[in-house]
Parts: C-alpha cells; structure tokens; sequence
C-alpha cells in the first residue's frame, strides 16, 4: 500500500524543468538589454521634447521683450524727437531691463536709478518734451475712463468736458517724471479715477442736474464693487 502511495506522490509531482542552454540565457539576456534601451530612448526623447519646450519658451518669451522694446521706444520716439542710435541704444536698454525684471521684479529704488540713466541718455530739450508725453498720456488714460462713464450715463460733449475738468483737476503731476515706476504716487489708477471722480459729483451741480448725477453715480456702480 505504501509504495503504491509513494509511486502516486512522484506523479502528481511537477516535472523537473528542463536545464538552458547557454544559448537561451543569452537570447534573455538579449531581450532584457533590448528593454533597457528601449527604456532609454524613451526617456532621452522625452528629455529632448522637454528641452525644446523650454527653449522655445525662452526665445518666445526674449521675442515677446524685444517687442515690447520696440513699441515703448516707438511711443515716445517722434513726440521727444529720437535720433537712430537713441533709439536703438533705449530698445536695448528696455530690453535688459526686462530680463532683469523676468529674474526679479524691480524695486522703486531701481526704477528710480534707472530713470537716471534713461535721463541721461537725452538732451536737456528732449528731457521735458519726454515728461510732458508722460503726463499727456496720463491724461488721456484719465480721459478715456471718463468717457467710457460719461457715455454710460448718456452725458452730452458739453457736460462731459466739464467732469473731465474737474476730475483732472484733483489730480497734481510732479514735474520731470520720466518713468512712472519710479513715482508710483504719480501713476493714475483707474481706482484713483473713480475715487476721484466720486469727490467731484458734488462740485458737478451745475453743470449736472440732479438726473445726470445720478445717471453718473449708477454708471460707475459695478466699478466700485471691483474696488478693493
């Protein structure tokens, strides 16, 4: 019975797996290389793809800053009258400042010191040709906000000079101011504007009549709910 039992056991057993060759463990080892590297080019393709991406958005981005350059050069150029080598010589200036600015924002203090050297590259005729343009831009920054109100409250020309007047006159621009950054007190917000123009309703009437004023207070509504 017990060799019967023993005899069962050694069948129901597992065959003994057949030894390999040499010649299969290299056909396994050649498949696990084949593996690694497929590994590795994966990785360095995607290394390279990655590479480009950021490539691609550095020169976008050095492309995006010469533009940028350009047009602020452009804006003032004909109004303070830029020769070529200023011109080209402020582009690259502008250019590096926002590189700098990309690393770390600029403080007031640099902005201050770089208003100097700005300064410096005009004449004594071109320095307040330059700080008049800036302040007329401001004006007309202020202007186009109270316009935008003024046409929501359906005001005619007339009385629209007036708020413009008045809101204007609230407003008291430091002379020889070059860049704005570096006199942040003297850059008009559009929340400056509607805080000035909130303190000038009451000196509006006349010429506004009580209708207008209160067509105009309704206008700049949903602004002041923006207002921090």
């Amino acid at each position: 019975m017990i060799p019967s039992l023993l005899l069962a056991c050694a069948l129901l057993q597992d065959p003994k797996p057949e030894s390999r060759t040499v010649e299969d463990r290299l056909k396994e080892l050649a498949q696990r290389l084949s593996v690694l590297e497929k590994r590795r080019q994966d990785l360095s393709d995607e290394n390279a793809e990655t590479e480009k991406k950021i490539a691609d958005q550095k020169a976008a981005e050095e492309r995006m800053m010469r533009q940028q350059a350009h047009f602020w050069v452009l804006r003032y150029s004909k109004a303070i009258g830029l020769s070529e080598p200023q011109s080209s010589g402020l582009e690259e200036l502008k250019y590096r400042w926002s590189g700098e600015d990309v690393q770390k924002p600029a403080t007031v203090e640099v902005w201050k010191a770089r208003e100097k050297v700005f300064r410096e590259t005009l004449s004594a005729e071109q320095v307040p040709r330059l700080a008049r343009k800036v302040r007329e831009d401001q004006e007309q920054s202020v202007s186009g906000w109270l316009g935008m109100f003024a046409r929501t409250a359906k005001l005619d020309p007339e009385k629209t000079a007036a708020v413009e007047k008045a809101v204007l006159g609230t407003f008291s621009p430091e002379d020889g101011v070059l860049l704005l950054e570096a006199h942040p007190d003297q850059l008009i917000s559009w929340r400056k504007i509607l805080s000035a123009l909130e303190s000038s309703l009451a000196t509006l009437s006349p010429p506004l009549t009580e209708a207008e004023r209160a067509a105009l207070e309704e206008a700049i509504k949903p602004w002041k709910s923006r207002r921090p």
